[in-house]
């Protein structure tokens, strides 16, 4: 039983309007526990406070108009926590060097490689290409929730011609690492966006 509770995947999730903070912790009080404990074993007996901290502040500043899957980002607010705990403050690196980690993290969960997109270099009408796809996916949470679940830019939502479908499958990995940018709203990290 713990097992199934330990390897329960969470699904993705972008609107939370009608959940309080217990409902969540009673969903994915395990998972949460489980990422603390894997991120520092140490600590083990401060999991609850530190999740039911996250998710108060997670409730308070999430977007789920602009922003990324729910879960994850409560996992970002954890590091946060960890962090704070460890240290009693952040420097800018510290939040930098959380926010890398936490894109670093996404962007394995979605299967993008950092080496491959670093060698794309883009012309500002493919730029905005990729723009007008961040935005029409930012904009709609049910492309979000697409995007979430199947890891994919979903082309068959948009009504391109042939050669922009063939130029998004090509620079799919770029798009999806840029999206992540805008969904995640990084301190730090937004200035990879130019």
């Amino acid at each position: 039983m713990l097992r199934h509770i330990f390897s329960k995947k969470t699904e993705v999730m972008f609107d939370i309007s009608s959940k309080t903070i217990d409902d969540l912790l009673h969903v994915y009080g395990m998972y949460f526990h489980k990422y603390i404990v894997s991120t520092n074993k140490e600590l083990h007996s401060d999991s609850a406070a530190i999740a039911r901290k996250a998710l108060r502040h997670a409730m308070d500043t999430y977007d789920d108009a602009a922003m990324g899957d729910f879960v994850s980002y409560v996992e970002l607010l954890i590091q946060w926590q960890i962090t704070l705990l460890k240290h009693n403050s952040l420097t800018p690196e510290m939040e930098k060097r959380i926010e890398a980690m936490h894109y670093v993290e996404q962007l394995k969960k979605f299967k993008v490689s950092l080496v491959a997109i670093s060698t794309y270099r883009l012309s500002i009408p493919e730029k905005d290409v990729v723009m007008d796809i961040i935005q029409k996916i930012t904009s709609c949470n049910e492309l979000k929730a697409i995007v979430f679940q199947t890891k994919r830019i979903p082309l068959e939502s948009f009504e391109y011609k042939k050669e922009k479908r063939k130029f998004v499958k090509k620079y799919e990995d770029y798009v999806m690492a840029m999206l992540l940018l805008h969904l995640y709203s990084y301190k730090h990290l937004s200035e990879l966006l130019n």
